[in-house]
């Protein structure tokens, strides 16, 4: 079982990313699963995702980096021995820091092949984002295999170009994709970049 661990504050368009990679996924006739951690009460429509052939697992009530570790152990273990899906892909809260999920998967779970983290970076908010939320922000990118950079219809070029400059100063050999997933602008790409 592959992992794509999906990162990324609050409103940065996590959902709408995962939900159009996995229109993109179930085309190559790939088996998913999805664990969706959320602080609320309120996911993705499960029963819709299932009925794609997408078995949907959530977490409800805290992050799975801290206080939620020993179930997301125990989800991961229940869909590989039950499921066994070629790629299960994990939407963490936006206050989850990708390096400690990651450290709990690789500490207690045997038999994964690859954990890929994706960070999605809201253009339209960066500046004001890694003002407010710097360490938290920069923890995510920090721990990401890919970014990418959300809502690129909301912003101009010159800014584009500097939030790309930003992440590349964060973390030099990370590879950044500009995408709009409302609009499903480079969502092929950024699938392609995932598979």
């Amino acid at each position: 079982m592959e992992i794509l661990l999906l990162s990324g504050f609050l409103g940065s368009g996590k959902t709408t990313v995962m939900l159009e990679l996995l229109d993109e996924v179930v085309k190559h006739d790939i088996k998913v699963a999805v664990v969706e951690n959320e602080i609320g009460q309120i996911g993705v429509d499960g029963k819709y995702l299932k009925h794609c052939g997408v078995e949907v697992q959530e977490l409800f009530g805290g992050c799975i980096c801290c206080t939620l570790t020993a179930d997301i152990v125990h989800t991961l273990n229940y869909i590989k021995d039950n499921h066994n899906p070629d790629l299960t892909i994990i939407e963490a809260t936006g206050a989850a820091r990708p390096a400690d999920v990651v450290d709990v998967i690789n500490s207690n779970i045997t038999g994964i092949k690859d954990i890929k983290t994706l960070s999605i970076v809201d253009g339209y908010r960066y500046k004001l984002l890694m003002k407010m939320m710097k360490p938290l922000i920069g923890a995510q990118l920090l721990a990401s295999d890919i970014v990418a950079i959300n809502k690129i219809d909301e912003i101009d070029e010159e800014e584009l170009c500097f939030i790309t400059g930003d992440i590349k100063r964060i973390k030099p050999e990370v590879k950044v994709l500009c995408v709009s997933a409302e609009n499903r602008v480079n969502m092929v790409e950024l699938a392609k970049e995932i598979l």
